[in-house]
């Protein structure tokens, strides 16, 4: 299930910046960086995903896995520091 959120949000790199904002009042923070750091998020994202895949597929490494899947689960904690940042308050869904 992991994976899926880090796939879907690697939509990051393709949708362009103005479609991401307009997709609702919790998507505006991406007006705050450019489309290049959009970018750079969005293939973070999409390469945690493959991380949280191929390791158990393949059977490579798969001991990879938890710390993987924990270091993203901890990745919201970054929301805080995006508002604080910004100096706005945060949204209940964010």
């Amino acid at each position: 299930m992991l994976a899926d959120v880090c796939l879907v949000g690697s939509s990051k790199m393709f949708v362009p910046q103005e479609k991401l904002a307009a997709m609702g009042s919790s998507a505006q923070w991406v007006l705050e960086f450019s489309p290049g750091t959009l970018k750079a998020i969005g293939a973070v994202e999409l390469l945690a995903a493959v991380g949280l895949i191929l390791p158990a597929v393949l059977d490579i490494a798969p001991v990879l896995v938890p710390p993987a899947a924990t270091g993203l689960c901890c990745s919201p904690a970054r929301s805080p520091c995006v508002c604080a940042v910004a100096r706005r308050p945060r949204s209940p869904s964010t």
